[in-house]
Parts: structure tokens; sequence; C-alpha cells
């Protein structure tokens, strides 16, 4: 007997690199290898805000003191693909959540930062964040597709 799909355990990819640069190269492989078995129609769009995610976890644990890795998991369940990216970086701030919310592109065009996570709202269906005191800051987005 077959379980429906909202009942099923989703299924998780992990990979988790070194808080520098160089290590940029594994996601990419990481997102290119990954996104191109599961979804080739979005495979370029969710390589690319996988990428945009771990940039901005770079930029913000550069500016922490913590632990010096980055998590990345990919899941999916019944509502699509999500890609989450775990740090110990100061975390994506209310202010910028409301920003995000609120600005146009051309206010992330002018400003020097956000232009990532602009691009990142427009390419997946929600984003989230939140604090897990035992892991870090979780930065979570979806993407709605019709393959699973």
């Amino acid at each position: 007997m077959s379980v429906p799909r909202h009942e099923r355990e989703p299924e998780l990819w992990a990979l988790e690199v070194e808080a520098v640069p160089a290590e940029l190269a594994r996601v990419d492989a990481f997102a290119e290898d990954l996104f191109q078995r599961l979804c080739p129609e979005e495979g370029e769009r969710l390589s690319f805000v996988l990428r945009e995610a771990v940039l901005n976890a770079l930029e913000a644990m550069a500016e922490s003191e913590g632990k010096e890795r980055i998590e990345i998991e990919v899941s999916v369940d019944w509502q699509g693909i999500v890609i989450c990216i775990i740090d110990q970086g100061f975390g994506f701030q209310p202010e910028w959540q409301e920003k995000l919310a609120e600005a146009s592109m051309e206010d992330c065009l002018l400003d020097e930062r956000g232009r990532g996570l602009l691009f990142i709202r427009q390419m997946v269906d929600e984003i989230w964040s939140f604090y897990q005191p035992e892991r870090g800051h979780v930065f979570g987005m979806r993407k709605r597709w019709k393959g699973v």
C-alpha cells in the first residue's frame, strides 16, 4: 500500500562546510548535483539562492565569534523543496526582515546590502529565520514545486 505524499517523512540531504569563501566551490557542486537530480527545471534558481544564502552566512560569521562551520540542509516534503542554512552569525535581524518585506527593487539595488536577499525573495515562495540555541541561526527557504 502506498503512503500519501503528505504523510511521508521528508527526504534530507546535508552538507557542512568551513565558514571560508574557498568552500563556495563545494557548496556550488553540492547544489548543482542535487538540484539537477531533484528538479532540473528549477536547478539553476535553487543553486543561486543557496549560494546567496551561504554568502550571507559567511558575511555574518565574519562579524561574529563562534563555530566556524556552516550547515546546509535540503529536504523535500509534500509542500516542496526546503533549504536551510545554519550558522553562528549574528542572524537575520528583525529590521532586515521588515525591510525585506517592504523593499522595492530600487531600494535594494541602491543599498549596499540586501540585494542577495531581494533575489532570494523573488525566487522562492517563503523565507523565514529563527535562532535555535543548540544549533545557531537558521535561515530557511521553501520553493513550492509540482514535482513532489
